[in-house]
C-alpha cells in the first residue's frame, strides 16, 4: 500500500485504521484461496500491535494462515515497509460458513 497523505492522521503518519485494513484484506485474500468457492468468510476477531510510524514509502503485508478448521481460521500478518522495517503485527480470526448462497 503506497503512502498517501489522505491516509494520515494530524501528525502526518499513516493512520492505524489504514494499516489494519491492509492486514485484514491480506489475510482474507489468502483464506479465500483456501476455501471452497461456495464458502463465505468474515472477520470475527482482530488484534494489532504497532511498532513503527510510517510517513513515506510503501507498506507491505506478509500474510499466512496459521490454523484452518471447518468453522474458523486464524491468520498472521507482518506489516513492513520497503526497507523491511517491522511496522505492525496482526493476528485475526475468521468464521467460515460452508456452502452459503451468493450475497449472504
Amino acid at each position: 500500500m503506497p503512502f498517501r497523505q489522505e491516509l494520515t492522521h494530524p501528525y502526518g503518519i499513516v493512520h492505524g485504521g489504514a494499516i489494519a485494513s491492509l492486514a485484514d484484506s491480506a489475510v482474507a485474500m489468502v483464506l479465500i484461496s483456501l476455501v471452497d468457492p461456495q464458502d463465505r468468510i468474515a472477520t470475527i476477531e482482530f488484534k494489532i500491535n504497532f511498532f513503527a510510524p510510517i510517513n513515506q514509502g510503501r507498506l507491505i503485508a506478509h500474510a499466512k494462515i496459521i490454523h484452518k478448521g471447518s468453522k474458523t481460521a486464524v491468520g498472521d500478518v507482518d506489516i513492513t515497509n520497503t526497507e523491511k522495517k517491522f511496522v505492525a503485527k496482526v493476528i485475526a480470526t475468521y468464521s467460515i460458513k460452508k456452502g452459503v448462497k451468493a450475497g449472504l
